[in-house]
């Protein structure tokens, strides 16, 4: 595995493993606070609802485009969120806090899409000259890993505070961001992406 696709992938398992970590430890933060299992749904919904908005809208402007710049801005941003949410989670309690939430998991789930649709045009960029195979299945190994650390991961920051989650996800997203500064990823700003009208970018979503 080349230099290269090695900060790729870790940079990438970081991403997704402070994401996995946030759709988990949301619901339970709003528990925790005191509101019902109903409004802790709606921070989820929040979350995930972006997904197929995004996807329909956004999906074709961002084969086009260049896909580190992409990454490395939805990190900052996703990183920003965070900072903000600590910050406030931790000075302000007079406030109705669901209304608060709701908007930051929106916000967060928009930029996690954003990254979704554009680390797999990154990665097919790498798999030029390479061996599709090997790197396909490190790529594989690297979702199916973090997908089993993250809940206990989780449990674990939890039981030693509600802020500690979100410091774990703070570390990865300046981890991911340095990596992400080191990656040589070319984008060939002559080449031509067909355009696909609404209808065709909502079938490829769906």
């Amino acid at each position: 595995m080349n230099r290269n696709f090695s900060f790729f992938i870790i940079s990438s398992a970081s991403t997704l493993l402070s994401i996995e970590i946030f759709h988990l430890v949301i619901p339970l933060t709003v528990l925790s606070l005191g509101y019902s299992a109903i409004q802790a749904g709606w921070c989820t919904f929040a979350f995930l609802a972006p997904g197929i908005l995004v996807k329909i809208f956004i999906a074709p402007t961002i084969e086009k485009s260049d896909k580190k710049k992409i990454l490395l801005q939805n990190e900052i941003i996703r990183v920003s969120i965070i900072l903000i949410f600590i910050l406030i989670l931790s000075l302000i309690k007079d406030i109705n806090m669901i209304l608060f939430i709701i908007p930051v998991s929106f916000l967060f789930g928009i930029f996690t899409t954003i990254t979704e649709i554009t680390e797999p045009s990154a990665l097919k960029i790498l798999l030029r000259d390479q061996n599709a195979t090997s790197i396909i299945s490190k790529y594989e190994i690297r979702t199916r890993a973090v997908q089993l650390l993250a809940p206990t991961l989780c449990g674990a920051l939890l039981s030693l505070g509600l802020f500690y989650p979100y410091i774990l996800m703070t570390l990865l997203s300046f981890i991911s961001i340095f990596l992400l500064l080191n990656l040589n990823l070319f984008h060939d700003s002559n080449s031509h992406t067909e355009s696909r009208n609404l209808f065709q970018s909502i079938k490829e979503a769906i």
